[in-house]
């Protein structure tokens, strides 16, 4: 299968590129992505000939119809970061949310048929140590002075779907 990742080179995109190649070796991935400031094409390394890596944006509609012709595209999965403002930009307290589609396979140390009803608790965040402006962010606040995302008392409610 020929497969056109967007948003590819971002946490979320890239690990579903590795996730994606590692379990179907006869697949070929193109991986587009803009290169803002969640992405980063180091997060691709390593995938060798199965992989093409195309810098754009996806609304750009020429390069969208000359990707998908001379690489063949048999199917597209977008996986976004969390909008396209920087987190240094946005105004505090503003509100999003975060879909995160997990892959059942990912349990391996439990036998669970499906996640559907299922809570948990947890925290989710992006580091940005290596930037040049360093920041994190998290779903739930955190409330120390140096962050700790592993505190079971800073932990929000997942449901799952």
């Amino acid at each position: 299968m020929r497969l056109l990742v967007t948003g590819a080179a971002g946490f979320i995109g890239s690990n579903f590129v590795h996730y994606w190649l590692g379990r179907r070796p006869g697949d070929h991935v193109v991986a587009l992505d803009l290169l803002t400031y969640a992405g980063d094409r180091r997060n691709l390394t390593g995938l060798g000939e199965r992989l093409v890596f195309v810098e754009g944006d996806i609304g750009d509609l020429e390069l969208g119809q000359r990707v998908l012709a001379a690489e063949q595209i048999a199917r597209i999965r977008r996986r976004s970061t969390l909008g396209t403002t920087p987190f240094s930009e946005r105004k505090m307290g503003e509100p999003w949310s975060l879909l995160a589609i997990v892959p059942i396979s990912l349990f391996v140390r439990h036998e669970l048929p499906s996640l559907s009803g299922l809570e948990a608790t947890g925290n989710l965040y992006k580091c940005g140590d290596h930037l040049t402006v360093p920041h994190y962010v998290t779903w739930n606040r955190i409330e120390s002075p140096a962050p700790d995302y592993h505190r079971p008392e800073q932990f929000g409610r997942l449901s799952f779907d």
